[in-house]
């Protein structure tokens, strides 16, 4: 990871985590957030954690992923902007459920 995204990452952490961060049910590593494509309107489950876990019933997204650091930070109706290799990608934040995911 380059410095510039790891300081980015870092500031996303330290943010999500923080206690007005909570009041406004922000995405943050541990929640569950449903996200739509702008472009094709397809919907998405996934959990941020930690690491990926390849046998969960959920996708879960390692915080540290392109689309994980993202999501950080993230209030409900934003849009995270992914940028692949066909252009960048636009999924909105249409749910964050902040409850313990097992």
């Amino acid at each position: 990871m380059d410095p510039m995204a790891l300081c980015l990452l870092l500031s996303r952490l330290e943010s999500s985590n923080s206690q007005t961060s909570r009041l406004e049910n922000r995405a943050r590593v541990g929640s569950t957030v449903i996200l739509k494509n702008v472009s094709t309107n397809e919907k998405t489950q996934l959990h941020i954690g930690e690491v990926a876990m390849p046998n969960s019933v959920m996708e879960v997204v390692p915080y540290t992923s392109v689309l994980g650091c993202e999501l950080l930070g993230l209030r409900l109706g934003e849009v995270a902007r992914i940028k692949t290799a066909i252009g960048v990608v636009k999924w909105k934040v249409i749910s964050i459920n902040t409850e313990s995911f097992i």
